[in-house]
C-alpha cells in the first residue's frame, strides 16, 4: 500500500555546485596597540624608578631603596665631599690612618643614640679610658692579644659585653686585649698587630677571621666591595714571585683617591682590587633609562652574591690563597716573639650550613693544610646558634649581642685549652 505523501529527494551537493569561499578578513594591525601599551608601561616604569631614586646614602651615590645603581663611578667632587680631611677631633673613636686606612684612635668614645657604647684608652685599645696596659703582663697573668674585624672588636655592644671581657672574667689568670677594628680585613688586622699589638709582650695572639674578610682581603677601595658604603681605601697584600707584597701603602686618600674613583681605568693600583669591575664602573648609553639601569644594577648585585659564594666555597681560590698567606705571615711573626699564634674562625650567620656541615669550612681546611693553628667555632658556637635559630644572639646590625659574645667566649675558652696549657707550661705556672 503506497503513501499519498510526496517523497522528496535531496541531491548531494557536488563540488562544482558549491559556492566559492569568501575571502578571509584582513587581521588588524595589533602590533600598534601592543607598541602603545609597551610604551606606556615603560614610561610608567621610568616614572616610578625615578621617583624611587635617592642619593640619601652614606656616599651620596644614587640608589633605589637600599640598592645602589650602576655605574659605580662617583665624581671627584662627590668623593671629596664625603671624605674626611684626615684630621682628628678630640674624642673621635674611629680615625683615619695612613698605614691601615682607618683605626681606633686613642682616648676615643663611640656612642649610640647618646649612650656610650665603646671607649678606647690612651693606647688605642678598646678598654676603659683609664686602663693602661704595661708592656709585660702582670705577674701571674697570661696575656692574650686579639686583632680582627668588627666581630673581634664586638660592634654594637658595650665594653663589658665583648667576648674578650667574658673570656678575661672567666679565668683568674687571663688578661685579654681587644685591638679589633670594625670593617677590617685580615690584612689590616695583621698590620695593626705588627705596629701596635707586638709592643705588648703576649702569651697568645689571636687573629679573628669572619668569612666576609675573604672578600675584604682582595679589596683596595671599600666602595667597590660595598657600593652603598664609604670611599675609604685600605692596604692589600698580593703575591709577587710567590711572596707577599703590600700595595696601597700608604693608602690613597683625599684628592688622589677622588681622582682614581672618578677615572678608575687610569689608576693602575685599582687593577689589584678584585671588586673593581669595569663592566660596573663604565658609563653606558643604556644608563639614560632609569628602568634599564635598575635591571642592570639588580643583575650586578646578584652576580656579586654569586661571586662571594665562589670565594667562600673555594671554587675561586683567589681569596682563600691570599688569606692563608696572611695567616702564615702572622703566625711566623707572632711565633718569633715567643707567643703562640692562633687563627680564630668566627661563624657567619648567613653561612651556618657551611660552618656546621659534615665538611669543614673551606678556609679552615686550607689553614690546617698550611700548618696554621686554627680554632674553628663553627662546630661548637655555630651549632648553638643553629639550635637557637639565632634568637637573642644578634644585634639589629648583625653583630653578636652580649649573650652571643658570652656563648662565643665559652666555646673559645674550651678550644683554647691546649694553647693555654702550653703557655702556662712556658711560664712555669
Amino acid at each position: 500500500m503506497s503513501s499519498d505523501a510526496p517523497t522528496s529527494v535531496v541531491a548531494p551537493r557536488s563540488v562544482e555546485s558549491s559556492s566559492p569561499e569568501q575571502p578571509k578578513a584582513r587581521p588588524r594591525k595589533a602590533w600598534r596597540a601592543w607598541l602603545v601599551v609597551g610604551l606606556v608601561c615603560f614610561l610608567l616604569c621610568e616614572g616610578v624608578t625615578r621617583g624611587l631614586t635617592s642619593t640619601a646614602s652614606a656616599n651620596g651615590m644614587p640608589r633605589i631603596t637600599r640598592f645602589p645603581l650602576v655605574p659605580y663611578r662617583p665624581s671627584a667632587e662627590q668623593v671629596q665631599e664625603h671624605l674626611s680631611d684626615g684630621s682628628r677631633k678630640p674624642g673621635d673613636y674611629f680615625v683615619f690612618d695612613s698605614a691601615l686606612g682607618w683605626s681606633v684612635g686613642p682616648s676615643g668614645t663611640s656612642r649610640r643614640k647618646g649612650e656610650v657604647l665603646a671607649t678606647s684608652n690612651a693606647q688605642g685599645v678598646r678598654a676603659a679610658s683609664d686602663r693602661v696596659y704595661a708592656t709585660a703582663p702582670p705577674a701571674g697573668k697570661l696575656r692574650i692579644v686579639t686583632v680582627g674585624d668588627s666581630f673581634t672588636h664586638c660592634d654594637e655592644v658595650r665594653n663589658d659585653e665583648t667576648w674578650q671581657h667574658f673570656l678575661e672574667s672567666g679565668a683568674d689568670d687571663l688578661e685579654v686585649l681587644n685591638l679589633g677594628v670594625g670593617g677590617y680585613g685580615s690584612d689590616q688586622a695583621y698590620l695593626r698587630w705588627k705596629r701596635e699589638g707586638s709592643e705588648f709582650t703576649s702569651d697568645i695572639v689571636i687573629l679573628g677571621i669572619w668569612p666576609e674578610d675573604l672578600c675584604r682581603n682582595v679589596n683596595v677601595v671599600r666602595y667597590y666591595l660595598t657600593p652603598d658604603g664609604n670611599y675609604l681605601s685600605k692596604p692589600r697584600f698580593i703575591f709577587r714571585d710567590d711572596e707577599l707584597a703590600l700595595v696601597n701603602s700608604p693608602v690613597l686618600h683625599g684628592a688622589p683617591l677622588a681622582e682614581a674613583l672618578a677615572a678608575p681605568e687610569e689608576c693602575a693600583l685599582l687593577e689589584h682590587d678584585f671588586w673593581a669591575n669595569p663592566s660596573e664602573t663604565q658609563q653606558s648609553w643604556t644608563h639614560s633609562s632609569r628602568t634599564w639601569r635598575s635591571f642592570q644594577s639588580v643583575f650586578a648585585l646578584f652576580r656579586r652574591k654569586a661571586i662571594r659564594q665562589q670565594l667562600y666555597s673555594g671554587h675561586d681560590t683567589t681569596a682563600i690563597d691570599i688569606t692563608v698567606g696572611i695567616a702564615e705571615a702572622f703566625s711566623r711573626d707572632v711565633a718569633a716573639t715567643g707567643a703562640i699564634p692562633v687563627v680564630l674562625l668566627i661563624p657567619m650567620r648567613d653561612l651556618l650550613p657551611m660552618h656546621t656541615g659534615a665538611e669543614k669550612f673551606p678556609l679552615v681546611t686550607a689553614l690546617e693544610s698550611a700548618g696554621v693553628n686554627v680554632v674553628d667555632l663553627g662546630p661548637t658556637f655555630g651549632r648553638e646558634v643553629e639550635a637557637r635559630s639565632g634568637a637573642g644572639l644578634y644585634m639589629p646590625g648583625g653583630h653578636h649581642s652580649a649573650e652571643g659574645n658570652r656563648l662565643l667566649s665559652e666555646a673559645l675558652a674550651e678550644a683554647l685549652s691546649p694553647f693555654l696549657a702550653e703557655a702556662r707550661e712556658k711560664r712555669g705556672q
